[in-house]
C-alpha cells in the first residue's frame, strides 16, 4: 500500500539552490506516455532567453530509458540537461521524487479507456510538490486533470486541447522557475481539505474490498 502522511511539510527535500528539478519515475508506454508539451514549452522558454538552460535538470527512473531518451533528444537545449538513472529499487526512486521540485505524472484517456490513475499519481502525493500532468487520448477532461485541478495539486495539461494546455503551462513554468530564482522555493498551495477526503474515501474502498473477499 501507499503510505500517505499529511504531517510532511510542503516541498520537503527540495534543494535550496537555483535548479529547477523535474522528476519522472516509472514505466513509460509508448504512444500513450509523451512529454512532448512539456519538453516544448521549455525549449521555447529557453530560445526566448526566459530560461537559462543551466538552471533546469530532468531526472528519469524507470526502465523506459530509451523511450525517454527518444523523445528528450529532439530538443537540443533540454537534452544535455538530464539524468537518467535507469531501473532503480524503491527507495531510491522516492529519493529521487522526494528531492525533486516539480512531479511529472502521465497518462491517457480515450473513449475506449477512462479513468486511468496510477498509484504513481497517489505515491506523488505524498511529498507536497506540484504535479504537472499530460493526458493524452481522444476524450477530453480526465481523471487525472480533474484531480490536480480539484486538490489545486499544479496543473493539469491534455493533448486534445493543445493551444490552451500549451500555454497555461508556458505560464505556469515561468512562475515556477521565477519563484526558484528568487527564493529557492517553488510555489505550492494544496487544497488540504480535499486531499484529507480523497485519501480517506480510498481507505474505505480498500476496507470495502478486504470485507467482500476481492483482496
Amino acid at each position: 500500500g501507499y503510505e500517505f502522511s499529511l504531517e510532511m511539510k510542503e516541498n520537503e527535500g527540495s534543494n535550496k539552490d537555483d535548479i529547477l528539478r523535474f522528476a519522472y519515475t516509472g514505466q513509460l508506454y509508448t504512444g500513450r506516455s509523451t512529454f512532448k508539451m512539456l519538453f516544448e514549452v521549455i525549449e521555447e522558454l529557453i530560445v526566448e532567453n526566459y530560461i537559462d538552460s543551466s538552471l533546469i535538470l530532468f531526472e528519469y527512473a524507470g526502465q523506459s530509458s530509451h523511450y525517454f531518451n527518444s523523445q528528450i533528444s529532439k530538443y537540443n537545449n533540454l537534452s544535455q540537461r538530464i539524468v537518467d538513472y535507469g531501473f532503480v529499487n524503491r527507495k531510491k526512486a522516492l529519493e529521487i521524487q522526494k528531492n525533486s521540485d516539480i512531479l511529472i505524472a502521465l497518462t491517457w484517456n480515450t473513449k475506449e479507456e477512462q479513468g486511468i490513475l496510477t498509484g504513481k499519481f497517489l505515491e506523488y502525493m505524498q511529498y507536497f510538490k506540484p504535479i504537472i500532468s499530460l493526458t493524452t487520448g481522444d476524450l477530453e477532461r480526465g481523471e487525472l486533470t480533474v484531480m490536480v485541478e480539484n486538490m489545486n495539486l499544479g496543473i493539469g495539461c491534455e493533448y486534445i486541447d493543445y493551444d490552451r494546455s500549451y500555454s497555461n503551462l508556458k505560464e505556469y513554468i515561468k512562475m515556477q522557475y521565477l519563484a526558484k530564482q528568487t527564493q529557492q522555493l517553488i510555489i505550492h498551495e494544496p487544497n488540504i481539505e480535499y486531499i484529507q477526503g480523497f485519501h480517506y474515501s480510498k481507505i474505505v474502498m480498500g476496507l470495502d474490498k478486504i470485507l467482500r473477499g476481492y483482496e
